[in-house]
């Protein structure tokens, strides 16, 4: 199992369905998941850029003129938005003036937006969140999974239809120690092992 290239995220899906209802979404999830690839790309097909806030001296820009930053265009999309997390206050103040339309901001972190300040609560009903969990296996095999929802439809029937697994444990072994998180994927790809030694 190798990388090529980039995986597709089932959550550019779901992002790109949200934002059409949402004012603001969020995206989190563990660093090194894939949230700024997925915002990236959604930047890139909605015609936009990303404002980096891990880039010091984007973020020191930004710091200088919240609301300047906050105001052009949408949606707006801010890469690790708790790195200033006043942030939140200017768009809440655009919100406030522009009364809350759908697709205003897109913003992604490395934490949970209830586990910040309170400076961060400024969006409470305002802001759907999305998980960006790791590549799940079907992402890495380039197949959309649908267990969850087929067991929900009919769970006896999707259990019988099942055949046997010709998974072999070394399989199932050398897919524990792959994982999900992209970077692994990539370093077999790049020739290294995702086994720690």
């Amino acid at each position: 199992m190798q990388l090529d290239g980039l995986v597709p995220r089932r959550v550019s899906d779901l992002l790109a369905e949200q934002i059409r209802t949402e004012p603001v979404i969020a995206l989190h999830g563990p660093r090194s998941v894939g949230k700024s690839t997925v915002l990236r790309g959604f930047a890139e097909t909605a015609g936009g850029s990303v404002i980096d806030l891990d880039d010091v001296e984007v973020r020191e820009a930004i710091q200088g003129n919240l609301a300047a930053s906050v105001r052009a265009g949408a949606p707006i999309c801010i890469d690790e938005y708790q790195r200033v997390p006043d942030i939140l206050d200017a768009l809440k103040a655009r919100l406030n003036r522009e009364g809350s339309p759908p697709g205003t901001a897109i913003i992604t972190g490395s934490t949970r937006q209830d586990a910040l300040p309170a400076t961060a609560q400024a969006l409470t009903g305002r802001l759907h969140s999305l998980v960006i969990w790791p590549l799940s296996q079907g992402e890495l095999e380039g197949v959309r999974e649908n267990l969850l929802e087929a067991l929900a439809g009919d769970a006896d029937g999707v259990v019988s239809a099942v055949p046997s697994s010709s998974t072999t444990r070394p399989d199932y072994v050398d897919r524990v120690c792959y994982g999900g998180m992209p970077l692994a994927p990539a370093s077999v790809s790049l020739g290294q092992s995702p086994l720690v030694r």
